[in-house]
């Protein structure tokens, strides 16, 4: 498959104009974002367009495919409150959405990596996405010191001093697992 992409942060190629014609001025790609151990970590794939709205195929590094426009229900603790996995998979269910702030927290990201990983911990098969967990942070008001190098706070948990900055942020997620990391 290819799309339309142009260069963000870094250099990584960002979606663009996929599916809308010609590329204009951005680049004509393969619609690979990255890789992760010389894997792909994630394609995707324009299925149909209607104007600006555009269906599509996503595949993990893992090999999951997602169907977009996706709903993804919240398993902040990587867990869904009141179903099950079978029952998110009945239901139709691509991909849920954990925190990657509130695991590392509890249980923490060693012993989930030590389970096998996210999708072992919950016993789920599809996509996970993480959330940093950023919002979490701004909600602590006074209680967070935020620096050009990130945060510290005092653990919920715990009461424990947390320092957390972008590049933690990134190795929780890859050490749980995540399929896609926000």
């Amino acid at each position: 498959a290819w799309a339309c992409v142009s260069t963000g942060p870094g250099g990584w190629p960002t979606p663009a104009s996929a599916g809308r014609g010609s590329c204009g001025t951005t680049t004509r790609a393969p619609a690979s974002y990255g890789s992760i151990d010389g894997r792909m970590a994630l394609t995707f794939e324009v299925l149909k367009t209607d104007g600006v709205a555009r269906a599509g195929r996503m595949t993990t590094a893992r090999g999951v495919t997602v169907e977009t426009p996706v709903f993804m229900p919240v398993g902040t603790l990587a867990t869904v409150k009141t179903l099950t996995p079978g029952h998110l998979r009945d239901a139709g269910v691509q991909m849920i959405v954990a925190n990657a702030l509130h695991l590392s927290l509890r249980p923490g990201s060693e012993t989930i990596a030590s389970l096998g990983g996210i999708h072992s911990f919950m016993g789920w098969d599809g996509a996970v996405l993480t959330d940093s967990g950023g919002f979490q942070i701004f909600s602590l008001g006074d209680k967070v010191k935020v620096t050009d190098r990130g945060a510290r706070f005092r653990s919920p948990v715990d009461g424990a001093e947390v320092d957390l900055d972008p590049e933690r942020c990134i190795r929780i997620q890859n050490d749980i697992g995540a399929d896609i990391a926000m």
